[in-house]
C-alpha cells in the first residue's frame, strides 16, 4: 500500500515545514508522488519558491517519484478530461492501482477519489489523525499549524473544524 500525494498538500506542508507529519503518520508505507506532480514542483523551483527546498529534502530521503505506468495513463486522462483535474488525476489513479491512500487539499480531487472508492484525506484529516496518535500534543501546536498555514499558504479552516481541532488536544 502507498500514500500518494498531490502537489497542493505537498506544497502546503512544505511551506510550514511539516512534511514530516506524513512520514510519521504513515511510517510503514511508501510515500510517493507521480512524476507529473514532481514536474509541478520543478516549475515552482524555477520560480525560486523557497518551500521547494523542503520538498527536495524529503525526495532525497523518503518521498519517491513514480512514473504513471502506460497501462494507467488512459484512465488518468479520462479523469482529467471528465473531472477537469491536472496532476491530481495521476495521483488518484496511482493510489487506486496500489490500493493506496490519496492525500490532497483539492476538494474536487478528493470527491473524485472518493467516487471511485479510494481513501482520500485532506490536511484537516491529517491534523486530526496526528492529534489522535499523539504526534500533535497540544492546542497550542494546533494553533501554530493553523496560523502557519494561514500565513504561508493562505489556507483557512472552516469555523466548525477550526474549533474542533483547537479544542481536541487535552494536554
Amino acid at each position: 500500500m502507498i500514500i500518494c500525494l498531490d502537489a497542493d498538500i505537498l506544497s502546503s506542508l512544505a511551506k510550514i515545514k511539516r512534511l514530516d507529519m506524513i512520514k510519521k503518520q504513515f511510517p510503514q508505507m511508501e510515500i510517493v508522488i507521480p512524476d507529473s506532480v514532481y514536474n509541478e514542483i520543478l516549475k515552482c523551483k524555477k520560480l525560486n519558491l523557497s518551500f521547494v527546498d523542503e520538498i527536495e529534502k524529503a525526495l532525497d530521503d523518503w518521498i519517491q517519484i513514480r512514473e504513471l505506468p502506460k497501462t494507467l495513463k488512459t484512465e488518468a486522462l479520462k479523469l482529467k478530461t471528465t473531472a477537469g483535474l491536472g496532476s491530481e488525476a495521476d495521483a488518484i489513479i496511482l493510489a487506486k492501482a496500489s490500493d493506496g491512500i490519496f492525500l490532497s487539499n483539492d476538494n474536487d480531487a478528493l470527491c473524485e477519489a472518493e467516487k471511485i472508492g479510494l481513501t482520500a484525506l485532506n490536511i484537516q484529516n491529517l491534523i486530526h489523525d496526528a492529534i489522535l496518535s499523539g504526534l500533535i500534543g497540544s492546542s497550542s501546536e494546533v494553533r501554530q499549524i493553523k496560523s502557519d498555514l494561514k500565513k504561508y499558504d493562505y489556507f483557512e479552516f472552516k469555523s466548525e473544524i477550526n474549533r474542533y481541532l483547537v479544542e481536541m488536544p487535552k494536554k
